[in-house]
């Protein structure tokens, strides 16, 4: 499987393994994307991913992800911000995070999976630049830093969201707020 030979070859870099292009470059203003990962990407990645790229608005309420269902598309929001939320019990769902301009979904499928770990659901209607699902995995497949750039840079905003919900659990609802309008 793909995704177990680049966990294993993930597994022997060094930070200084990492090409420069990959690792710390600022949002470009000359960048034609709004969202921060796509702004980031070299020019050689960008263009796996270009002639797939589809702008859509996103509704209020749109789901773009639905637990356990396949992953049909990746989307890079570049205006509003969903919501990603864990099924717990029925009726007992929870907001695990935010995702807005500085992401994507389908983080898993860089991880080699196809299948929604959570529901991502819009919560601010706003646009969003979208791949489908087998280009996506082409693109990955094409380029060695593609792949490597998305988990140095997705991966972490997701283990971030995830201690944010640990915060937000034991939090009370006047910080919950707080913290929710600071991050929109």
């Amino acid at each position: 499987m793909v995704a177990d030979r680049d966990t294993a070859a993930l597994a022997h870099f060094s930070p200084d393994d990492i090409p420069a292009a990959t690792v710390a470059v600022p949002h470009s203003a000359n960048s034609p994307y709004r969202n921060r990962l796509l702004g980031l990407l070299d020019q050689q990645d960008g263009s796996l991913l270009s002639p797939d790229q589809e702008h859509v608005e996103l509704a209020l309420r749109d789901r773009l992800e639905q637990q356990g269902r396949p992953i049909n598309f990746v989307y890079f929001i570049e205006e509003g911000f969903g919501s990603i939320i864990a099924k717990m019990a029925p009726g007992r769902d929870a907001k695990a995070g935010i995702l807005g301009h500085k992401g994507m979904t389908g983080t898993v499928v860089v991880l080699g999976d196809n299948l929604a770990p959570h529901d991502c659901v819009v919560q601010l209607a706003g646009e969003a630049m979208r791949i489908p699902i087998a280009p996506f995995h082409e693109a990955l497949e094409q380029s060695p830093t593609l792949r490597l750039f998305l988990l140095l840079r997705a991966i972490p905003d997701g283990a971030d969201q995830l201690h944010r919900s640990h915060a937000n659990a034991r939090q009370g609802l006047e910080s919950r707020l707080a913290r929710w309008l600071l991050l929109c």
